[in-house]
């Protein structure tokens, strides 16, 4: 809430602040300003883009719906085309400002600089194509503007790293010095996921209310697609060609998926189910080679005619 009131109240952009008076998200212009932007905020430690304000903070006045409507995971897939990064850590809020609908994009701190591997360009007048960024760029905020990286934000990106890293160092150490002889220490996430993975940390659930708290995701939450629905949301971002069954088969055998827990979980009765990340993983391999699918197919062949 204090950190609202201070996007509302600014009068004036900073290095983690930018306004846009409007956005309109089939624009290709403003959709690349947005990713540069976007990006540039990720490298220099996150910020707030908010969408509906004039460059003195003023309301604009227009009109912010269709970001808001906007699938954050289309940003995302956007991201990860002109980048090739899996960054999502963003998520679009609403709020308003004497009684204009604004639309604020809270964007996180990226864990490495975030580099544009090919460059955003959209067309103009008389057939001509403009340039947003360029391909091997890396952008930063400077003050109020997304512009390429010097070498000082480099060091500062690295600095920022450093200390973030010896904060969660140092605070393990405490709760390793802290803890009582005779207790083991175990590394666990937050989040706990069933697995049948005979690695995996074995833990026991009790009715003590002063025992550590561990959110348990369900297998449908995490792994929310069956096979189809993964081969449809690929195909519905392919062009030119179509992905079957037996592609997904070949994928899962030839790339060792079956192993990859952040991609698919199999239940002891139930079917195979998979995460949201691996239709966009699968989109990226083939994004990057165009041959992936072919590819995969003939080494699967080959895979079964050997056993």
């Amino acid at each position: 809430m204090e950190e609202l009131v201070g996007i509302l109240k600014a009068k004036r952009e900073s290095r983690h602040l930018d306004f846009k008076s409007t956005f309109d998200p089939s624009n290709p212009r403003e959709m690349l300003e947005l990713l540069k932007d976007l990006v540039a905020m990720a490298n220099s430690g996150g910020g707030v883009i908010a969408i509906g304000l004039e460059n003195d903070g003023s309301p604009s006045r227009a009109n912010t719906q269709a970001i808001l409507n906007l699938d954050p995971a289309k940003i995302a897939d956007q991201v990860r085309s002109y980048t090739g990064e899996d960054f999502d850590k963003f998520e679009v809020k609403e709020a308003k400002k004497k009684r204009q609908q604004l639309a604020l994009i809270y964007v996180g701190s990226a864990e490495s600089p975030i580099v544009f591997t090919k460059p955003g360009t959209y067309p103009v007048e008389d057939n001509k194509q403009r340039t947003a960024f360029s391909q091997g760029t890396v952008y930063f905020r400077h003050g109020a503007k997304s512009e390429t990286a010097t070498s000082k934000d480099i060091r500062g990106f690295i600095d920022r790293y450093i200390g973030n890293y010896k904060k969660r160092i140092f605070g393990d150490v405490r709760k390793v010095i802290d803890a009582p002889p005779g207790h083991e220490v175990r590394v666990l996430p937050r989040e706990v996921i069933e697995s049948s993975d005979p690695a995996a940390i074995a833990i026991r659930r009790v009715d003590d209310p002063n025992a550590p708290a561990y959110r348990f995701v369900p297998s449908d939450d995490k792994y929310p697609s069956r096979q189809k629905e993964v081969i449809d949301k690929v195909n519905s971002k392919l062009e030119n060609s179509k992905i079957t069954s037996f592609d997904i088969q070949a994928i899962r055998k030839v790339h060792q998926v079956d192993a990859n827990g952040k991609f698919t979980y199999k239940s002891r009765f139930g079917s195979r189910q998979y995460s949201e990340e691996f239709p966009g993983w699968i989109l990226s391999q083939f994004e990057g080679n165009q041959n992936f699918f072919k590819e995969a197919r003939e080494r699967f062949k080959i895979i079964q005619r050997e056993r």
